[in-house]
């Protein structure tokens, strides 16, 4: 090549680079060209099948802790609940996850049931507190109670209604 002239060999190269770039793009067009159409095959159409659905075991789970029941006599499901704790000072502080609408029916009336966690076992004094609505008056409060001592310990507090 050095006898060629510099232009001459210039425009051998911008040829010979030309002509790679249209195989690369030819061998790109034909790698992602579209597969030839199948052979036609039978359409085959679905049919409605029962299939036996499991069947749900209810199994108890052991679970650590107590429960507090508040057992409200003439209750209404309307009424809203509040427990509170007593601090070293006598003052009362609203428990900030324990406060709902009275949930459950009971042959008398209503209740509401919280779970207590294992680290809070034996703890007190607590209190609750039952209001007409979430924004009503207040219509009583229980006397003080401990929570459960013991796991599995449900502590059922009534009460009454004026």
């Amino acid at each position: 090549m050095s006898h060629i002239p510099p232009a001459q060999r210039m425009l051998f190269i911008v040829s010979a680079l030309g002509f790679f770039l249209v195989l690369s793009l030819l061998s790109t067009a034909v790698s992602t060209a579209a597969p030839p159409d199948l052979p036609p095959r039978p359409t085959v159409e679905p049919t409605a099948t029962s299939v036996p659905l499991p069947t749900a075991v209810a199994t108890p789970i052991p679970r650590q802790g107590g429960t507090i029941t508040l057992q409200v006599t003439n209750g209404s499901r309307t009424m809203w609940s509040i427990v509170q704790w007593q601090d070293a000072l006598g003052d009362w502080h609203d428990v900030e996850g324990w406060r709902g609408h009275l949930d459950e029916r009971t042959p008398n009336g209503q209740s509401k049931t919280w779970w207590v966690a294992p680290d809070d076992l034996g703890k007190g004094p607590f209190r609750w507190q039952i209001f007409a609505t979430e924004t009503g008056p207040l219509l009583t409060t229980t006397d003080p109670f401990h929570l459960p001592a013991a796991h599995g310990q449900i502590v059922t507090i009534p009460a009454e209604l004026p």
